[in-house]
């Protein structure tokens, strides 16, 4: 599932790159709505506490989602504002990849390769393969890459027209 949909965002923002719909979006709006990420990872929090998920998947361990989740707030005032840096903005969204990235790292090591955290056991129960927990690798880790990248391509965009 997750292949066809990153290369579903791939081709649509390419395809769609000079739309009207990411000229007239705010910018705030990709921003603020990566906040949803905070309320998710409070949401592993507990499924770590039934064991369902390992503590490195948490922010306890070593997922620093909750951080971006709270900055998207912080973020998107800040990008409400005229003179708002773009580069930071685009900076901002690189690293909230970068961060998805390598949360999608821990999950798929935590349960194909537990050996990268010192144990042969698997981490992961097989329930985090079932509803509810199936949308986080089918649709909201790559909601928030969609919207990561629709950003980056909205700014530069903006960057190149101050130019």
């Amino acid at each position: 599932m997750i292949i066809p949909l990153f290369l579903f965002t791939v081709i649509f923002l390419f395809k769609n790159r000079n739309s009207n719909i990411l000229k007239n979006l705010p910018i705030h709006i990709p921003i603020f709505y990566q906040s949803f990420r905070a309320v998710i990872e409070v949401l592993f929090y507990y499924t770590f506490l039934a064991e369902i998920l390992p503590v490195q998947a948490t922010f306890h361990g070593y997922n620093y989602d909750v951080l971006l989740g709270i900055s998207a707030l912080f973020i998107g005032l800040y990008a409400m504002q005229k003179n708002a840096s773009k580069k930071l903005l685009i900076a901002w969204n690189i690293v909230g990849i970068a961060i998805v990235l390598f949360a999608a790292f821990i999950f798929i090591t935590s349960f194909y390769a537990p050996s990268v955290w010192g144990t042969s056991t698997k981490f992961i129960l097989r329930e985090f393969n079932q509803f509810p927990f199936l949308l986080l690798p089918t649709f909201f880790m790559p909601s928030a890459i969609f919207v990561h990248v629709l950003s980056i391509i909205q700014l530069r965009k903006q960057l190149n027209n101050l130019q």
